[in-house]
C-alpha cells in the first residue's frame, strides 16, 4: 500500500493501482514532536481496528511521487509479474513472480513446466495453455494465472499484422499505448511511423516492441485521427501495412 500527499490532495494506491483519492480542507503535517505509529494508537475510533499482521518494510519520502514512481514501488505480492504472452513452438518463457510467504507453491498443469514446485519456473508448452500458480499459506491461500499462447511458425500469415484502431492515453494504465499487437510475426522492422493530419511525423521507431504513448515533443497530442505505416520482414519477405488510429481522451 502507498499513501501519497500532494498539498491537500491525498491518494491511496494498492498493488500499484489508485483505489482512493481525497481532497482535504486542511493540509496534514507530521509533527516532529510526536511519533508515527502503524497499529494501535490514540487515533483509532470506535469502529477502527488496529493493524494485525506483518510489515516487510516502510518507506517515507519527503516529496510527492509521480504515478509512474508509485507503480514501480509495487512488489506484486503473490502475483505473476509476466503478462499473458505468445511464444513460438519450441521456445520457453522464464516466469517472474513477486514476493510470497507461501512455502509450497505449485503450478498446474505441470506439462511444460521444468519445476512445478518453485515460484519462477521455465514454461515451454507445446500448445496454448492457461497456467495456474497456487500459493497455499497457513491461514489463507491465493492463486494467479497466466495464458501462454503457442504459435507454430509454419502457420504464420504474414499479412495479418494487428494494430488497434483507437487508444486512450489518459494515464489510467488501460489502453494507454498504441503498438503492434502480434509483433512476434515480424523478423525485422523497417519502420513504424505515425503521422498527423498534416503529414508531420509524430512517432518513429525501428524496434517492434516500442509503443507510442500519444505524445509529441514531450506533450500529449490532441484527440484526433492519425495515420501509421509499418514496413517489416516476415518469412524473408517484405511487407507494408498502413492504416489509421484514433487518439481518445
Amino acid at each position: 500500500m502507498v499513501f501519497a500527499k500532494n498539498e491537500n490532495d491525498y491518494y491511496l494506491y494498492y498493488n500499484g493501482e489508485l483505489v482512493d483519492e481525497v481532497v482535504a480542507n486542511n493540509a496534514l503535517f507530521l509533527d516532529p514532536g510526536n511519533s508515527f505509529d502503524v497499529s494501535a494508537n490514540n487515533c483509532n475510533g470506535l469502529i477502527d481496528n488496529p493493524f494485525q499482521g506483518y510489515l516487510d518494510e516502510i518507506k517515507l519520502f519527503d516529496r510527492f511521487l509521480s504515478p509512474i514512481e508509485l507503480t514501480e514501488l509495487s512488489l506484486f505480492p503473490d502475483k505473476i509479474i509476466n503478462q499473458d504472452t505468445t511464444i513460438f513452438l519450441g521456445d520457453a518463457l522464464q516466469i517472474a513472480t513477486g514476493e510470497s510467504c507461501s512455502t509450497s507453491p505449485s503450478w498446474s498443469p505441470t506439462t511444460g513446466v521444468d519445476n512445478p514446485n518453485i515460484l519462477d519456473p521455465m514454461l515451454s508448452p507445446m500448445q496454448s495453455t492457461l497456467y495456474t500458480l497456487s500459493l497455499p499459506g497457513p491461514n489463507c491461500s491465493t492463486s494467479d494465472t497466466i495464458q501462454v499462447n503457442v504459435i507454430d511458425p509454419d502457420s504464420l500469415i504474414c499479412t495479418d499484422l494487428l494494430l488497434p484502431n483507437a487508444f486512450t492515453p489518459n494515464g489510467d494504465n488501460l489502453n494507454d499505448v498504441f503498438g503492434i499487437s502480434n509483433e512476434f510475426i515480424i523478423e525485422d522492422l523497417g519502420r513504424f511511423e505515425i503521422f498527423d493530419r498534416w503529414g508531420e511525423s509524430v512517432f518513429y521507431t525501428t524496434d517492434k516492441n516500442i509503443t507510442w504513448d500519444g505524445s509529441f515533443k514531450g506533450k500529449p497530442v490532441n484527440p484526433a485521427m492519425f495515420l501509421y505505416v509499418v514496413s517489416y520482414t516476415c518469412k524473408g519477405q517484405d511487407f507494408t501495412k498502413s492504416g489509421s488510429i484514433s487518439v481518445l481522451r
